[in-house]
This record gives structure tokens, C-alpha cells and sequence, in this order.
């Protein structure tokens, strides 16, 4: 039966995967957990948190009940990621191995478990138009592309296909939407090899990540979701984001090696309660959508009981969701659990089940087979190759047995293949052998070198260190020194501090002596004024002393004008009286002139005793005037001579107290000069020292 089955069998990839299967060891699932940030909503109504993460002791705490009543839960996984992890740190742990495997001919999967709303596309798919914010996807076809371009890499192709599970039917979400897509059913071709499949799903070829992304959006619009109470963008069916690698790569003794290996990415629906998610009867669509999802996952959970249990029938065929992930769980697959939560207690009852059928994954056991073979030439296989054996022995044998040997030919055929296989393994375990003995001769070197550039610096360190040890010596000296200068620049600060106060004191004294010297101006500033005062009240008596002299003077004045009037008067008549009488006289001379001559001498008498008359009372006349003029100069001189010693005194008063005022006013302010030169000294002195204190111990 063994032979049979192998002659129905001819793929060699499948006779290398059958023939290392039996030696690979069996691998435990990976399961991770990563519990999201609250969101908007829960934050605006306070929801309380319940769930908690330890990433360094890679544990979840969930708390149930309040007071007295709460219950802690704490689970332990391989890996844990808190509400600050970035979608680089969900890759770099979670993928990144995986990624490793699916170039060396794995076949992997990885999915995301838990309620809606909590992360799942958000892990796989995330926003593929923002770098940062890029899920598992994106940064898993970046990587592959980026690893095939590598020199050892002869040849490479990448296929994708995405599948869509709604309400338990398969779609195709790469199928034109204009055209009707082929009918999808899973069938299982393990005797070809192929497993669990779906069958007319289309595959796309892509070049780059470019090409994965436009594949993404496009799916993206395709996808089945709807808004629940629980998340407005919930996704209603499952999807399977396959990407298939085929690559040929040369060992470095010059050998091909062709792998297969293949990438499966699932982004599940989540599981929702009907009073939690708000989906009513009424609603019969989303009932519906509810009611299938809820089921496909209650299968994925019974399964993953059975396989943790080891029962003896798995349900696989009880949901295409677990016909599909037949291999992945318990089967030939590398397998890994992002199981995502909310903080909210409004999901503690949903919390609990995800950790719970996490843990139980946690428990399954894969085993991992590699898809790859050995490419040879027709001149690598010589004489004694298969070809010519099965040669001889179709030469050598009759009609009869020709059934045996038909089996022996097939069997020597499944030797050879397993012969190639056991040499491939060999292969590569040697290459492995001689790639890590490379590796340690080049570690070896580098360790003899890094010897020698140790010993090297070893011998500068110790220079170094003697020349630090001096240094070091040195420094103590200086640091004592620096010491001792900061001893004596506090002494002279205390000292400068002291003096400093003194001569705030003093300036202190200062400023009071000059208030007092303000004051005494103050004072000679009011003498000064009451002096002013004085003066003004003299010079006011003075003139009007001097008014009166002027009044005095002015009638005097005014009687000596009328004096020399009645003089002038008196002369005018005594003139005019000694003309009439020399008229009466010529007159009398006229008639009488005879008597003239006989009385020449009696009229020349009489005439000159008249002109000495009116000579005598001119003489009087003019002496009564000069007395008079005499008198007035007299009283004018007295009067002057009196207001110019006034003034005199007058003016020797102002000046004595104007000088007296200058006196005490340029003392004044010569002292208050001196006072604050003083002052201004000081502080300069002051500043100086302060300053000469502050850069010694600067440089201290």
C-alpha cells in the first residue's frame, strides 16, 4: 500500500516533505497577546479599565468584581504587548521569525482571535497609507521582497490570494467585480500534496510591495463590514491573506536548493454578545452575520480544546473557518496567536473567554514541515544512477514480472527520492556545519584580533593610567592649592563682608549728614527768605523815604521858583520905578533945563544915592537868593547823603546775607560732594573686591 500510495505521488517536493516529516521535531504554538489602548468613547464616559499588562514579566492581569468580591486572573504567555506597543514592536516579535521560516520553506500562519473592536484588522492589516500606523501585511511584504534581493536568491516568484468567509460562504476578494467569480468549495488533495485547500480562488503574481498594497486597497473596498454598538467599522467575515514564495537559491558549493513557502495571515471577525454589541431582532442581517460568526469561532474553540486535550476527533469539518485552518492547528504549520483584548470592564466577560482559549492554544503542538528539494544535473547522477539501473533491469526481466517489476521500479524510484532527500538534508545540515565552522574560524579571527587590539589597548591603558596617576597627582596639588585659595578668598569675602558693612554704615552716616546739611539749607534757605523779606520791606521805606524827598525837594522847589518870581518881580518894579523916575527926572530936565544945570550936582547926588539904593537892594535881593539856593542845596544834600547811606547799608545787608547764604550753601554742597564721592569710592572698592572674590573662586 505504501508503494502504491508513493506511485501516486510523483511531485518530488512531496516525497522531500513526506520523507522529513518523520524527523522534524514538533513545535508549540505561539500565542501573544496584545490589549489596546481605551478608545475615545471609553474615555469620554470613564469606563474603568480591568485589564492590566506586565510586558517584562509576560503577563495579563484581569480583575472581576469590585470590593471585597474582586478576583485577579492572571495568565502568562510568550509574549505581551501593552496599550504603548507600536505596530514595529508587534512585527519585530511576532513575524519577523516567522518570516525567516517562510523563506526557508515553511508554511506559517498567523491569525488574530478576540471580541470586536479590540485590534484585530487594525494588528493585520492596519493603515496602509501611513508608514508608521502599517500592519503585519504591509511590513511582512516589504521584508520578503527585501530578502529576495539578495545575491544567493537565483530566481524568485510571489503569489497572493485573499479569501473572504461570510455567513459560511467563501468569497474571492481579488475576483473582478464585474465578473462573476468561479465557485469556491475547500477540498483536501493531501495525496497530491496540496492539503486543505480552496479551490478556484484566484492568485495574483506581485513584483513588490507596491503591488501588495494596491492589492489591499482594492480588497479593502470588497470587505464585508457594518457598524455595531461596539465598533463602527466591525468586520463581518473572516479573511485569509495568503502569500505563496517560490524561490531557487545557490548554496556556496555551487548547488540549487528550490523551496516553497508560503504565508497565511487571518484576520478573524469578532466574536460579539447581542446586549453588548446592540444587535436587535429586528436587525435580521446583522443577527445573521452575528449568529455565524459566533458559531465559526465556537468551532475554533472546540478545536483547539480537542487538540490541548488530545481527544481523538477534531472537528475541523464542523466550520470552513477550521477546514481551512486544518494545518495550522495541529497540522504541518508554523503557527501564531495574536490574541487581542480591551481594557474596559464592559468586556470582561469577553476578555476572559480570548485569554482562556489562549491559553488552551498555548498547549498545541504543530509539526513544521519544509518544502524544498535539491536540484541536480543529469552528469551529477554517473553510470550507476537510476536511469541505468531501471536500464538493466528492463533488459533482464520477462512479460511475467512485469508487475514486480514495476514495483520494484517504483520502489527503487521512492529510494532514489528518498536517497535525494536524505542528501539534501545532509546538505544542508553540512552546509549548516560548514557555514557555523566559518563562522567560527571568522569568529576566532576576530577574537585574535580583538585579543590583540585588547592587549594593544590594555598597554595604552596602563600608559594612560600612569600618565592619569600624575595627572591625578597633579590635580590633588592644584585641588589643594584651589582649596587654599578658596580658604582665603572666603576670608577676604568675610573680610570684604564686614567692610562692606561698614561702609553701609558709613554711607548710612553720610546720607544722614546730608539730610542734616539739606535741613541746614532748608533753614538758610528760609533766612535767606526772611532776609529778602527785610530787604524788600527797607527798600520799600527807602523809597518812600525818598518819595518824600522828592515832595520836599519839589516844593521846595516850587517856593524858591516863586521866591525868584517875586524877586524878579521886586527887581522888574524897582527897574521900571527908577525908569518913570529917570522919565520924571528927564522930564522934569526937558522943562527944567536950566534947572538942570544949576542942579546937576543935587540930581547926579540924588541919582547915585537912588543906584546905590537899588544896588543894595540887588545885592540883598541876590544874597536872600543865594541863601535861599544855599539852603536848598543844604536840605537836597542832606537828604541825598541820608538815602545813599540807607541804601548803602541796604546793600552791605543784602550782600553780607547773599554771601553768608553762598558760604553755607557751598559748604553744603561741597560736604554732600564729598559724601557721596565717599560713598561712590566705597562702592567701586566694594565691587571690586566682590569681584575679585567671585572670579578666585570661579577659577577655585
Amino acid at each position: 500500500r505504501h508503494l502504491a500510495r508513493l506511485s501516486r505521488t510523483r511531485d518530488p517536493v512531496v516525497h522531500f516533505a513526506r520523507a522529513t516529516e518523520a524527523v522534524m521535531a514538533s513545535e508549540a504554538i505561539q500565542v501573544v497577546v496584545r490589549v489596546r489602548p481605551p478608545n475615545n468613547k471609553e474615555k469620554s464616559e470613564g469606563t474603568l479599565p480591568i485589564v492590566t499588562t506586565s510586558t517584562e514579566r509576560q503577563e495579563v492581569c484581569l480583575i472581576r468584581g469590585t470590593g471585597h468580591r474582586a478576583q485577579r486572573n492572571i495568565f502568562k504567555f510568550q509574549n505581551v504587548f501593552g496599550s504603548f506597543s507600536t505596530q514595529q514592536d508587534v512585527f519585530d516579535s511576532t513575524m519577523l521569525p516567522i518570516l525567516g521560516d517562510v523563506l526557508r520553506g515553511y508554511e506559517s500562519t498567523l491569525f488574530a482571535y478576540g471580541q470586536t473592536g479590540t485590534g484585530k484588522t487594525h494588528t493585520i492589516e492596519g493603515r496602509i497609507d501611513i508608514p508608521e500606523e502599517m500592519g503585519i501585511i504591509p511590513r511582512a511584504a516589504e521584508h520578503i521582497f527585501t530578502a529576495l534581493q539578495g545575491e544567493h536568491v537565483l530566481e524568485s516568484t510571489c503569489t497572493v490570494s485573499y479569501l473572504e468567509i461570510y455567513n459560511e460562504v467563501l468569497h474571492d476578494l481579488l475576483s473582478p467585480a464585474d465578473e462573476p467569480g468561479a465557485k469556491l468549495a475547500i477540498v483536501d488533495d493531501s495525496k497530491q500534496g496540496k492539503g486543505v485547500h480552496c479551490a478556484g480562488l484566484l492568485t495574483h503574481e506581485v513584483n513588490t510591495p507596491e503591488d501588495v498594497l494596491r492589492i489591499l486597497r482594492a480588497a479593502q473596498d470588497r470587505r464585508k463590514i457594518g457598524e455595531t454598538k461596539m465598533n463602527k467599522e466591525s468586520s463581518r467575515s473572516h479573511c485569509l491573506f495568503t502569500l505563496t514564495v517560490n524561490l531557487r537559491e545557490k548554496t556556496p558549493d555551487g548547488m540549487e536548493i528550490a523551496r516553497v513557502g508560503k504565508l497565511h495571515m487571518v484576520d478573524l471577525a469578532g466574536s460579539e454578545c447581542a446586549k453588548t454589541s446592540g444587535v436587535g431582532a429586528q436587525d435580521r442581517t446583522r443577527m445573521r452575520e452575528a449568529m455565524n460568526i459566533n458559531q465559526s469561532l465556537l468551532t475554533l474553540g472546540r478545536v483547539i480544546t480537542s487538540l490541548r486535550e488530545k481527544q481523538g476527533r477534531i472537528p475541523y469539518r464542523d466550520s470552513k473557518l477550521t477546514r481551512l485552518l486544518q494545518e495550522s492547528l495541529g497540522g504541518r504549520c508554523k503557527t501564531c496567536i495574536i490574541a487581542t483584548l480591551s481594557p474596559s470592564i464592559l468586556c470582561c466577560e469577553e476578555s476572559l473567554s480570548t485569554l482562556s482559549y489562549a491559553q488552551s492554544a498555548h498547549g498545541i503542538e504543530n509539526k513544521p514541515v519544509a518544502s524544498q528539494r535539491m536540484i541536480t544535473t543529469p552528469r551529477d547522477r554517473g553510470a550507476g544512477g537510476p536511469n541505468m539501473e531501471v536500464t538493466r533491469l528492463n533488459c533482464g526481466v520477462g512479460a511475467d514480472s512485469f508487475v514486480e517489476m514495476e514495483c520494484r521500479l517504483q520502489y527503487m524510484e521512492a529510494q532514489v527520492e528518498e536517497a535525494q532527500s536524505a542528501l539534501a538534508r545532509k546538505h544542508t545540515t553540512e552546509q549548516a556545519a560548514v557555514q557555523r565552522a566559518e563562522t567560527v574560524e571568522k569568529e576566532l579571527d576576530s577574537t585574535r584580533e580583538a585579543l590583540q587590539e585588547s592587549q594593544v589597548s590594555l598597554s595604552l591603558a596602563k600608559e594612560e593610567k600612569e600618565q592619569v596617576s600624575g595627572e591625578l597627582t597633579a590635580t590633588r596639588c592644584t585641588l589643594s592649592q584651589r582649596e587654599a585659595v578658596l580658604n582665603a578668598t572666603r576670608e577676604s569675602q568675610q573680610a570684604l563682608l564686614h567692610e562692606s558693612v561698614g561702609v553701609m554704615r558709613d554711607l548710612e552716616d553720610s546720607l544722614g549728614q546730608g539730610d542734616k546739611m539739606h535741613e541746614r539749607l532748608q533753614q538758610l534757605s528760609a533766612e535767606e527768605g526772611t532776609r529778602r523779606a527785610a530787604a524788600s520791606e527797607h527798600a520799600a521805606a527807602t523809597a518812600a523815604l525818598l518819595g518824600k524827598a522828592r515832595e520836599s525837594i519839589v516844593d521846595h522847589a516850587a517856593r524858591q521858583a516863586a521866591l525868584r518870581a517875586s524877586i524878579a518881580e521886586a527887581a522888574a518894579a524897582t527897574r521900571d520905578h527908577g525908569v518913570a523916575k529917570l522919565m520924571e527926572l528927564q522930564a522934569l530936565a526937558a522943562s527944567l533945563g536950566g534947572a538942570i544945570t544949576a542942579g546937576a550936582g543935587e540930581v547926579g547926588a540924588a541919582h547915585t544915592a537912588q543906584g546905590e539904593a537899588a544896588r543894595g537892594r540887588r545885592e540883598a535881593s541876590h544874597a536872600a537868593e543865594g541863601q535861599a539856593g544855599v539852603a536848598l542845596g543844604e536840605l537836597v544834600a542832606a537828604a541825598v547823603a541820608e538815602i545813599g547811606a540807607g541804601l548803602t547799608r541796604l546793600a552791605g545787608a543784602a550782600e553780607s546775607a547773599e554771601a553768608a547764604a553762598t558760604a553755607w550753601t557751598s559748604e553744603a554742597l561741597a560736604a554732600v560732594a564729598a559724601a557721596r564721592m565717599q560713598s561712590d569710592l566705597l562702592q567701586a572698592e566694594l565691587q571690586e573686591k566682590l569681584s575679585t572674590s567671585a572670579a578666585a573662586a570661579a577659577a577655585g
